[in-house]
C-alpha cells in the first residue's frame, strides 16, 4: 500500500465520489455555503481516511519489522495440505490487518520459488477470511469514544520509539499504527455528516438503488473503483460501514459495494506481479480469480444470502448486545435489514455488514477448497507458460515487491543463491579448459565464460539496484544489516567472476609456451578439488535449508586448507624451475592460476561468513 505514488489519484477519486453523491444538492446551497460538505468539511473527511491508512500502514509495517522472521516461518510452514494454507493466510492476515500484505507476500514467496502455486492458492483462500477482522474492528468502534483509548495508548506507546531497543520500536509501531487506525475510523464515522438533515441526498441515493439488478451491478463497480483507488478493502469497508451506519445507503446496497471491494483488493497483487515470474502472475491471478467466482454465484444469490444474514442477526442479537453494546433496544423479532429505520441502520447496520463480510467470505472459501485443483488449471489456461517474456539475467526480483522489505530480503538471497550457481558453472567450464577432459568442448569453453562473466556482471548490477531501491525503505536494523551483507557477498561473487575470466585468460597463453607436464597438473588438481569443495559448501549455505549442516570452524578449516595447498604448490613449482623440470614460463602460469584459485576461495570464505552471520 504505497500512499505517496496513489494519493494524487485517491484525491481526484474522493472529490469526484463526493460530486456525484451529492450532484442534485442545488447550485443554491453552494452559493449560500449551506451545502452538505463545506471545503473544511471535505478535508476532515479526506484527513480522517489518511489517517486510517496511515495507521494500517504503520501497524503493518511495525508487525513486519518486528516479526518478519516469525511470520517467514509461519508461511514457509504450509505444505500441500489445504487446511494448514487457509488457516495460516487467516492467521497472517488477522495481525498484519491487510489482505493485500499477505496476498503480496504470496506473491513474492511464490516469485521466489518458495510456494507451488497450489500452496498460495490455499494461503489466499484464508487471507479473504482473515481480512473480514477488519469489518469487525469498525463494528466495534460505534460502542465507545475512539479517543478515550486511543490517545492514551498513542502517548504509552509513543516513548517507545526512541528506545535503544530495536524490537521495542518495533512493537510500538504496531501498536502506535494500531491507535492510528481506530483514530482514523473515529473520526470518518464522525465526518460523514447526518442524512437526516439532507433528505434530498436519500431520495438520490434511493434512485440509484432502486433498479434492482441493475443497481447490484452498479455499486459492485463503485466498491470495486472505491477499492482500487484507495488500495485498500480495509479502508473502503470502513467508508461503508460509516455511509451506512449515517444512512446515506441501505443495507443491500452496503453489501453489494462490499462483493466490489472484494473484487478491487486483488489490484494490488496484480500491480505486484505484473513484471514477475509465470508462477508469480499465476498466484496473482489465482487471488483475482477466486474473488471474482465467490461474486458470481453470490450474484445468484444475493437475496437469499441477505435472509440468512438477517436470521444470522436475530439468532444471536444478543450478542451484539453484550459485546458491543449495539441493539439492545430493538425487539430482535423486528430486526430487519432491508429496512429504511435510520436506527436500525445506525445501530445494527455496521454489525450486520460485518456479518455479511465474514459469512460470504467464509462460505465462498467453503465452496471453492474443493475446486482449487480446477483453479489451479484455469488459472494456468489464463496466464500460459508459453510466450511469456522472462528475464535473461534475473530469475527472482523481477517483481520489485517494496511493500514487505523484510520478505523482499528473501528473494534476494534466492537470485544470490542463482549467481552463486553461475560462478560455479565458470570454475567447472574452467577445469575443462585446465584438464583438457573433454576435447569437443575445449572451442565453446573460453567463449562460455565470456558470456558467464557478462551475466554476472549484470547480475550484480541488477541486484546492487534491488537492494537500493529495497534500503529507501524504512528497514529495521536487522534487515537493514541483512541488505548490507547482501551486498557484499554479491560483490565477492561479482569478484568470483572476474578471477574465473583471468585464470580463462591465463590458460590461453598455454599455446605459446611448453605445456603442463601430468604432475604439475595432478599437483594443480590437489587444489580445484578443494576449491570445488569451497563452492560446494558455499551453494549450500546459500541454499540456506542446508546450512545448518556447517559452523564457523569448518568453514575456516576449508578456508585454511586451501591456504596450506596453495604455499605446498607454490614451493613446489619453485623447486621445479630450479631443477629444470619444468619451464620458468610454464611455472609461472602455474603460480599464477593457483593464486588465482586460492584468490576465489579467499572470497567464497567471505561469503559463507556472509551467510552464516544473516541467519
Amino acid at each position: 500500500m504505497k500512499l505517496d505514488k496513489h494519493l494524487w489519484i485517491m484525491v481526484l477519486a474522493m472529490l469526484l465520489f463526493t460530486g456525484m453523491a451529492f450532484a442534485n444538492t442545488g447550485s443554491s446551497a453552494v452559493a449560500d455555503h449551506e451545502g452538505i460538505y463545506s471545503f473544511s468539511e471535505f478535508l476532515r473527511l479526506l484527513g480522517s481516511l489518511g489517517l486510517f491508512l496511515f495507521g494500517m500502514k504503520f501497524m503493518s509495517e511495525g508487525v513486519q519489522k518486528a516479526a518478519g522472521n516469525k511470520l517467514r516461518k509461519i508461511l514457509k510452514a504450509v505444505t500441500s495440505n489445504k487446511v494448514l494454507g487457509i488457516i495460516t493466510g487467516v492467521a497472517v492476515t488477522s495481525l498484519v490487518q491487510s489482505s493485500s500484505a499477505t496476498t503480496v507476500m504470496v506473491v513474492s514467496f511464490t516469485n521466489a520459488g518458495l510456494f507451488s502455486l497450489a500452496e498460495a492458492v490455499s494461503v489466499i483462500m484464508g487471507a479473504n477470511i482473515g481480512t473480514t477482522v477488519t469489518g469487525w474492528i469498525v463494528a466495534a468502534v460505534g460502542k465507545f469514544e475512539v479517543s478515550d483509548f486511543a490517545l492514551p495508548v498513542l502517548g504509552i506507546a509513543f516513548p517507545f520509539l526512541f528506545m535503544a531497543n530495536e524490537q521495542l520500536k518495533n512493537w510500538a509501531e504496531f501498536v502506535i499504527g494500531f491507535a492510528l487506525l481506530f483514530f482514523g475510523l473515529g473520526e470518518l464515522k464522525d465526518s460523514i455528516p447526518n442524512i437526516n438533515d439532507h433528505p434530498e441526498v436519500l431520495e438520490f441515493v434511493s434512485g440509484w438503488s432502486s433498479m434492482g439488478f441493475a443497481s447490484l451491478l452498479l455499486f459492485i463497480g463503485v466498491g470495486t473503483v472505491l477499492t482500487i483507488v484507495v488500495q485498500s478493502s480495509s479502508a473502503s469497508m470502513a467508508i461503508t460501514i460509516a455511509l451506512l451506519s449515517e444512512g446515506w445507503i441501505d443495507f443491500p446496497t452496503g453489501a453489494a459495494m462490499i462483493l466490489g471491494e472484494n473484487i478491487g483488493t486483488t489490484i494490488t497483487a496484480q500491480l505486484a506481479a505484473l513484471i514477475a515470474n509465470i508462477n508469480a502472475k499465476r498466484a496473482a491471478m489465482a487471488h483475482t480469480m477466486f474473488n471474482v467466482v465467490g461474486v458470481l454465484w453470490m450474484l445468484v444469490l444475493f437475496r437469499p444470502f441477505l435472509h440468512m444474514v438477517q436470521w444470522l442477526m436475530v439468532a444471536t442479537s444478543s450478542l451484539y448486545c453484550n459485546v458491543f453494546g449495539q441493539g439492545c433496544d430493538i425487539d430482535p423479532q423486528t430486526i430487519d435489514i432491508f429496512s429504511s429505520d435510520a436506527e436500525m441502520l445506525t445501530t445494527l447496520g455496521p454489525v450486520g455488514l460485518a456479518v455479511f463480510h465474514t459469512t460470504f467470505n467464509v462460505a465462498n472459501v467453503l465452496l471453492l477448497v474443493w475446486f482449487s485443483g480446477l483453479l489451479v488449471k484455469g488459472v494456468k489456461l489464463i496466464v500460459p507458460g508459453k510466450g511469456q517474456k522472462k528475464s535473461d539475467v534475473l530469475k527472482y526480483l523481477d517483481s520489485g515487491l517494496m511493500a514487505t522489505p523484510e520478505l523482499a530480503v528473501i528473494e534476494a538471497q534466492k537470485e544470490v543463491y542463482e549467481f552463486g550457481q553461475l560462478t560455479h558453472k565458470m570454475f567447472k567450464t574452467n577445469l575443462v579448459l585446465l584438464f583438457r577432459s573433454d576435447e569437443r568442448k575445449l572451442p565453446k569453453a573460453s567463449k562460455k565464460i565470456l558470456a558467464f562473466e557478462d551475466e554476472c556482471d549484470e547480475k550484480e548490477r541488477e541486484i546492487a539496484r534491488f537492494l537500493a531501491d529495497l534500503s529507501m525503505n524504512n528497514l529495521s536494523k536487522a534487515t537493514a544489516l541483512k541488505v548490507r551483507q547482501i551486498w557484499s557477498i554479491i560483490n565477492d561473487l561479482e569478484r568470483i567472476g572476474d578471477l574465473n575470466e583471468k585464470i580463462m585468460l591465463s590458460l590461453g597463453k598455454r599455446d605459446d609456451i611448453p605445456e603442463f607436464n601430468e604432475q604439475t597438473l595432478q599437483a594443480i588438481k590437489t587444489l580445484t578439488d578443494k576449491v570445488d569443495d569451497g563452492f560446494e559448501m558455499m551453494l549450500n549455505i546459500l541454499d540456506r535449508e542446508e546450512q545448518t549442516k556447517y559452523s564457523l570452524d569448518q568453514v575456516r578449516h576449508m578456508e585454511l586448507s586451501v591456504n596450506e595447498i596453495r604455499d605446498t604448490l607454490r614451493n613446489a613449482f619453485f623447486i621445479e624451475i630450479e631443477n629444470e623440470a619444468i619451464s620458468f614460463q610454464t611455472g609461472l602460469l602455474a603460480m599464477e592460476v593457483v593464486s588465482n584459485l586460492e584468490k576465489i576461495a579467499d572470497h567464497i570464505y567471505g561469503i559463507n561468513l556472509d551467510m552464516l552471520d544473516i541467519n
